[in-house]
């Protein structure tokens, strides 16, 4: 397949489509791409790669110094299955507690075995694979000292003091201690505190830590049903408000594992938003993310669309993969290159390393 890349311009005038409802929701418009011929770049590849069968899958080994505290957590992670069977760059795209968490998945995993992928009766690459794995011990409760921190935080919530919040949870010294209960309690209430004072971005990273979108009916969560929904409710908005339009339709779609009346209200509620994301895609308009790496790692997006650049590049970037249902490639990268991707590879992921404080958009084009 050739791969397609231009030299495109500048984006500016970006005007708003609005998308009023409990939050602003915007989407940007459309400006016209002219793209002098002298200018045009090829993306150089660096890796081009094309269900598989499980043989040996042993699970983490729980860190001693987490089991000793009563420690718990999760971590979610990205990877491919190789032709072989092995598994290949193995990546946490997320996680809570203990970061030693972190470490055990990557050495597990790491060793893990498959019956390769194969297409006409050759072994082939399975890409964008994607699990979690929970470090319990089941202590399913609160500890008492968590119950007071709750209550006390809870009640600065409802009176809206952001400030003495901020404190109280920067000051949580059972923070260390906590088990996936309160792991999931603490990062809700994380997220009421940037909600309060207007940080969308921190709002919807503690979302997904508190509130694990449902894949089927029989979804289980340490939250009340009803938080959950309210959850779901406001991370479809700050998803659609930061032009993450696969991710804002997913959240849409999780609704539909819950039967309650709320649900099917929440549901009715986001409907014509929903559509108007469709109708977004479909259409000619950018689709703008803004990416700010606070830390050294991996920048993660879901395309909506098979063909995006990245531009204003601030700082280091190492490499993009791209990573398909059932292709693959790595490229390195260089600004306003366009990339073009067959929709024959199916829902497309993008991963990005770069080094700490480096800043991009990446845009994605109707082609």
């Amino acid at each position: 397949m050739k791969h397609i890349s231009r030299n495109v311009t500048r984006i500016k005038k970006l005007s708003p489509v609005a998308l009023a409802l409990v939050f602003s929701m915007h989407v940007h418009a459309s400006s016209k791409l002219n793209i002098p011929n002298s200018d045009i770049k090829t993306a150089r590849l660096v890796e081009s790669i094309v269900d598989a069968t499980p043989i040996e899958r042993k699970g983490p080994i729980y860190p001693s110094s987490a089991a000793k505290r009563g420690r718990e957590g999760w971590v979610q992670m990205s990877f491919i299955i190789d032709t072989d069977g092995s598994v290949l760059e193995p990546t946490v795209i997320d996680s809570a507690g203990d970061v030693a968490f972190e470490r055990a998945a990557l050495r597990a995993i790491k060793k893990w075995k498959y019956t390769p992928a194969e297409k006409d009766g050759e072994a082939i690459q399975q890409c964008d694979t994607k699990l979690q794995f929970d470090f319990s011990i089941n202590n399913n409760g609160v500890s008492k000292k968590f119950r007071t921190f709750y209550n006390s935080a809870a009640k600065l919530v409802e009176n809206k003091e952001a400030d003495k919040l901020g404190l109280e949870l920067a000051n949580a010294e059972w923070a260390g201690e906590s088990n996936l209960t309160e792991i999931t309690w603490f990062h809700y209430l994380q997220s009421e505190y940037y909600f309060l004072i207007g940080d969308k971005k921190n709002e919807l990273k503690h979302l997904y830590k508190a509130t694990q979108k449902p894949k089927h009916d029989k979804y289980n969560s340490r939250l009340p049903e009803a938080t959950t929904i309210r959850n779901l409710h406001r991370m479809f908005i700050i998803e659609a408000d930061q032009q993450r339009f696969n991710d804002a339709l997913y959240t849409f779609n999780s609704l539909k594992h819950f039967k309650s009346e709320q649900a099917i209200k929440t549901k009715e509620a986001l409907a014509p938003f929903a559509e108007k994301i469709e109708q977004h895609i479909a259409s000619d308009n950018l689709i703008i993310r803004d990416a700010n790496l606070t830390k050294a790692g991996t920048w993660s997006h879901r395309l909506s669309r098979n063909s995006f650049v990245i531009q204003d590049i601030n700082g280091d970037l190492d490499k993009l993969d791209v990573r398909c249902d059932n292709k693959r490639n790595v490229f390195t990268i260089e600004e306003n290159n366009q990339w073009l991707i067959p929709k024959s590879w199916g829902k497309c992921q993008v991963l990005i390393d770069g080094n700490k404080g480096a800043s991009f958009k990446l845009v994605e084009l109707n082609s």
